[in-house]
């Protein structure tokens, strides 16, 4: 549970599969998160939080 909010499974389910997907991208691009981050304009922790939302054992880019 994230700051407080209340527990919502179906927003947990979507970001869930939002992480997995991106991580998976990422990976059949062989785009590293700090790639993406510079591609996006936003910040290499902001990727980061996005692949490990529901799975801090997803690739970082350390993996890729």
């Amino acid at each position: 549970m994230a700051r407080g909010r209340p527990k919502d499974p179906e927003r947990d389910a979507r970001a869930a599969a939002f992480a997995n997907t991106l991580a998976e991208v990422l990976h059949g691009f062989s785009l590293t998160h700090a790639e993406l981050a510079r591609l996006t304009g936003v910040r290499t922790v902001s990727v980061d939080s996005w692949t490990r939302l529901s799975n801090p054992n997803l690739p970082g880019p350390e993996n890729l």
